[in-house]
């Protein structure tokens, strides 16, 4: 295909993957220009990498441009390299040289999606907002795993499994009119507002498992009939509020009876 920017252009983009991927990726991702497809992309060792002589394939997603958004569109009418030098570095940025020839080349918008490496078929190209939720509230990295960072690995039923389970159109249950919805703000939001519960289920799981010390010590202390009488009587409707906290924190993450203090005051001890 012709492409005016040939000091830019780098063979691995147009190299063929293994016999029978093409074939198996199209089983689970069709092309049509109705909406996005997954694709395929080779990409060159670099000396940093876990094995520096051996390359690995990627996986884009690729919308068709005539349902990219025009102010998105606008940044791939020049090539970084064509803007004035103050610029260039803010559309590099954005738009990739590899982006930008997919897009003149193949009439897409390509986001890196999954990176074949790794020994589960693959590692995410980047999280979605839940996901860097679950692993923040696990304590665990959620910055996402560059490519290559581990082995290469093949695409296989692994790969499939893995990608199908985050790959937008199964999650619509390969329905057009869902897919869509997917896209609104309101839908959005609502999106942001589920994965904040979550997050806020996880992490109150974990503070609970966390405070279990201190529970088992006050359940023990409690055993003592001259500890409980010691204790102030407990407040009417303490039972209902205890039953009701945690439901009322997942979904609001506020607690039953928590206000926001107004102003703090300082109390000195004296010795």
């Amino acid at each position: 295909m012709p492409y005016s920017l040939q000091q830019f252009y780098r063979g691995e983009w147009e190299r063929r993957p293994p016999e029978g991927w093409e074939v198996r990726l199209r089983e689970i991702s069709q092309i049509t220009d109705r909406m996005s497809h997954l694709r395929l992309r080779w990409n060159e060792p670099y000396a940093h990498w876990f094995e520096p002589n051996r390359g690995q394939w990627s996986i884009y997603v690729a919308t068709p441009r005539h349902l990219v958004e025009a102010s998105r569109a606008a940044q791939f009418l020049l090539h970084w390299s064509e803007l004035p030098e103050d610029q260039q570095e803010g559309r590099k940025a954005c738009v990739s040289s590899y982006q930008h020839f997919m897009w003149h080349t193949h009439g897409v918008e390509v986001l890196p999606f999954w990176i074949l490496q790794g020994s589960h078929g693959g590692t995410p190209a980047k999280y979605s907002r839940r996901e860097k939720r679950y692993l923040d509230a696990m304590n665990a990295v959620s910055e996402e795993l560059p490519l290559g960072f581990l082995p290469a690995c093949a695409f296989d039923e692994q790969s499939v499994k893995a990608i199908q389970h985050r790959d937008r159109l199964v999650q619509a249950g390969m329905r057009f009119d869902e897919l869509e919805k997917m896209d609104r703000p309101e839908y959005l939001k609502a999106q942001d507002e589920l994965a904040e519960q979550e997050y806020r289920e996880v992490f109150l799981d974990q503070w609970i498992e966390t405070m279990k010390p201190q529970a088992d010590f006050m359940r023990h202390w409690l055993q003592r009939s001259e500890n409980r009488e010691s204790l102030p009587a407990a407040p009417d409707g303490l039972a209902s509020t205890l039953s009701q906290y945690k439901d009322q924190y997942i979904a609001t993450g506020a607690l039953i009876g928590a206000k926001v203090a107004s102003s703090r005051k300082l109390q000195v001890a004296v010795a």
